[in-house]
Parts: C-alpha cells; structure tokens; sequence
C-alpha cells in the first residue's frame, strides 16, 4: 500500500473514531455526574499504567524487527500472556487499596472491572502489531471502529440504566472483546498461532526499553489526575480531564493517523538505508497545519464546553484555554519518539519522559502546597520548556537537520495559524451576542475558509495533500 493511501485510509479512520469517542463524550457527560467521570478517569489512569507492561514491548518489536516468524510469534504471545496475566491479577488485588486512599468504592468496583481486560488483550494485541506492520491499516481501521462502537453502546446503555462510573468500565471491557474477535478475523493466514514460554531473552531485553518508556509516558499522562484526585478532589479531576479531552479528541485526530503509519514508514525507510530527518519534519509541517490553527478555537472556551458537555463543565473554561496553549507548543514534537524507536534507539526517550514526570511532580507540589490552586492543568506549565528542549535537541542529533530547516518546515503553518486566528478574533467580537450554534457554524465555516486560504498562500506541505484529494473525488 502506498504511503499517501495508508495515510488517507488511516486519516478517515482517525477522522470518524474521532467522531465517535466525541459523540460518546457528549452524551455520557450529560448522564454522569463530575464525581463518576472523576472516579472513573483515577481508575483509568491506574489501568492505563499496568496497560503499558500488558504485552511488554512486544507490539512494537514485531513492527521494527527485520523478520517475523513462527517462532518470534509464539514468543511474543507468550510473554504477552504472562505478563497481562500477572497484571491483571495485581490490578483486581489493588482495586481496594485504591478506593480507601479516594475514600471512594466506586474506583474499586471500576478497577475490578477493568482489570479483567488484561486476560482478554494477549490474544488480539499481537495481531494489531502484525496488521500494522504490513500497513493494513483498512483492516485496523475494521477492528478499531467495531470496538469504538460497540464501547460507545454499552457505555450508553449502562449509563441510562444509572451505573453511574461502573457504565464506562463494562464498555471497556466490551470493547476490548470485540476488538479480540476482530483481530482474530483479520490475522494473516501465513503467520498461525502459536504459543512459546522458552527463550524469551531478546524479546524482554527490547521490552525493557520501550516499555519502561511507554510506562513513564502513561504516569505523565496520568499523574495529574492520580495526585490532583487526592488533594483537589474527585470533581476537580473531572474538569480537567473533560479540559483535557477537548485536546486529546483534537490530537487523536492526527495522532491516531500520525502513530499508525509514522513508525512502520521510518522503520521501513531506515531499513533501506534513507535519511529519516525529512520524513519527520513533513510530518511536523502536517501536524502543524493542522493543530495550529484547531487550537485557535480556545478563544470560544465555554461555546465548545456548552456544545460538547453543557454548561454544568464551565469550570473547565481555563483549563482548556491553558492546554490549548501547551499542545500548540508541544505538536512539532509530539511525535519525536518515533524517529528514535524505527532507529532502534529508546533509551534517550526514556530519559525525556523520566524528564517530564519530574516536572510535572515539581509542577504539583507547587500547586499543592504553593498556589493551593485547583485549577490542575497549572501543573503543566513548569514542563514544556525543559522537556521540549530535550526533545529537540535529541532529534537534531539523531536526525541531522539545521535550526533552518526545523523552522522552515513549521512556518507555513505559522501563517495559517495567524489567518485562522484573525477570522476567530473578528468572529469572536462580531458574534457575542448570538446563540451558542449560529456562533459556532459561522466561526466553523469561516475558519475553513480561513485556513484553506492560509494554506494555498503559504504553499504549505498539506497543499498537495489537499490537491489529491480534491483530483482523487473529481472537484477539479
């Protein structure tokens, strides 16, 4: 598959899963209360956690490794079991510790729950590696609609019939099932299943890496919620984890397409011998043009709150202005461990994230004990310009590319960002008086247009992009 088609398949993907965990949001944050989506988002960062040592590196191995076989296979699902299995188990045991120290019995029957994903998970996630790394990304995108989904309706359903937190839990572990059965559909006949418990040395050293890396990563992610939970309480981890979500549904748009197909690409090119420095630094320049100017919107805080969860999330409104600050800073990098793990080096990512939790811990206790704030998404601002310094100066040295080059490939979509930004701050006065949708439809439209301009008159890199799609449905 070509490398334009598996990212136009992977963006349509991304594009209407994104949709769906949208839709999912809308509505369940009007059936929940701020307490369960903060009971459940504490527990789901737990969770998260143990998640990173479920298969214990060995997705990523099967997608850079040079061949795959029967028997590196059977090692991989071996190891998969044996660690998802041990973790599971732990997870279920914690499960009452967890609701003592939140004073709380729904993290523990939430955590019960979830725990029982990780004995169901070994037997689907070595095929997604597989389907990935042969960039079958129609097929991953069969299976990750048909989990979406199905979560999406037993969430729902539960939510109605007043499961409270529990609702979310139950449609995680439904959605892990049908993503097992799915995969188990779609795995290629020529690699059969097979199980091995021996000689799992090479396997476990590469683990050791990546997945130390993976574990660190999902603790920065989650940290806030799990000690911000303990001094600011269930309700405020609630408004920065629906703050949060505004910027994450606005990064899984690009990231589920950018992490799908960015590794096995520069793994793919590395193994050729070709020079990985401008494979990334278009991809930032797409990241970019796109993310630059979504952020724009945090202009219209409690317009996108009222339409996506209702007014009872207005304390959310500074928070998410804050994030979209840090994420339109963070996104030239955000994809800068990619590059490390297709050159078979992890260990400079690992320190970067070990980099990053101490940050945000010193952001914490400053927040805690200092600023005695609960407005969480503060303890974020003390990181960015250490971590991304780290970030960047690793990549230059790996990749060999100029300062030049770097700020050259991220200026036409500085000056898309700018016309976006001059539309939404004449729509921003022009319209305060008018209803919450007329509002957000004419910013919406006008903003396209905006950025459809910016693009076109920067001769930005999505251009072309733009161009194919437009020939590929017969526009022009």
């Amino acid at each position: 598959m070509s490398l334009r088609k598996s990212i136009f398949i992977s963006a349509l993907s991304a594009n209407s899963l994104t949709l769906i965990g949208i839709v999912s949001s809308m509505i369940i944050a009007r059936i929940l209360t701020p307490t369960d989506l903060g009971a459940y988002a504490i527990a789901a960062v737990f969770v998260g956690l143990a998640h990173q040592f479920r298969d214990f590196g060995t997705s990523t191995y099967l997608v850079q490794c040079e061949t795959i076989d029967k028997e590196s296979l059977g090692k991989a699902l071996g190891l998969t079991v044996l660690s998802a299995t041990t973790l599971g188990l732990l997870v279920m045991a914690a499960a009452p510790l967890a609701g003592w120290f939140y004073r709380t019995e729904q993290i523990t029957y939430v955590l019960l729950i979830l725990g029982l994903n990780f004995f169901i998970v070994p037997f689907g996630a070595n095929t997604l590696a597989i389907l990935r790394r042969d960039m079958r990304f129609k097929e991953r995108a069969v299976i990750d609609h048909a989990s979406s989904i199905t979560g999406l309706a037993v969430s729902c359903a539960c939510a109605w019939r007043g499961y409270g937190a529990l609702s979310l839990a139950v449609g995680t572990l439904f959605s892990t099932i049908a993503t097992t059965l799915c995969a188990g559909f779609y795995r290629p006949r020529q690699h059969p299943w097979s199980i091995q418990f021996r000689n799992l040395k090479d396997i476990f050293g590469f683990g050791v890496s990546t997945t130390s890396t993976a574990m660190i990563t999902q603790i920065n992610r989650g940290v806030i919620e799990i000690v911000g939970g303990r001094f600011a309480g269930l309700e405020a981890v609630a408004f920065f984890n629906k703050a949060k979500s505004v910027t994450d549904h606005m990064g899984a748009l690009l990231l589920g397409v950018a992490h799908q197909v960015t590794l096995p690409v520069l793994s793919a090119s590395h193994r050729k011998g070709e020079l990985l420095a401008p494979i990334y630094l278009r991809t930032a320049s797409l990241l970019t043009g796109f993310m630059w100017p979504a952020c724009v919107f945090a202009i219209f805080p409690l317009d996108i709150l009222h339409f996506m969860f209702g007014s009872q999330w207005d304390a959310a409104a500074p928070m998410l202005q804050l994030m979209c600050l840090l994420t339109a800073l963070s996104s030239p990098l955000w994809l800068w461990s990619q590059p490390m793990f297709a050159l078979g080096r992890p260990k400079p990512v690992l320190w970067g994230e070990i980099l990053h939790l101490v940050c945000l811990l010193i952001g914490l206790g400053i927040l805690a004990w200092g600023l005695k704030s609960k407005n969480l998404a503060l303890a974020m601002i003390f990181a960015p310009p250490f971590v991304l310094g780290y970030a960047y100066r690793t990549l230059q040295q790996n990749l060999h590319f100029t300062h030049r080059e770097f700020v050259a490939a991220l200026w036409p979509s500085a000056q898309t960002a700018a016309a976006v930004a001059a539309t939404a701050l004449m729509l921003a006065t022009a319209t305060e008086e008018w209803h919450l949708a007329p509002r957000l439809l004419l910013s919406g439209i006008l903003s396209g247009m905006a950025w459809m301009a910016g693009i076109f008159l920067s001769k930005h890199s999505l251009k072309a992009e733009v161009m194919h799609v437009l020939r590929y449905t017969k526009l022009i």
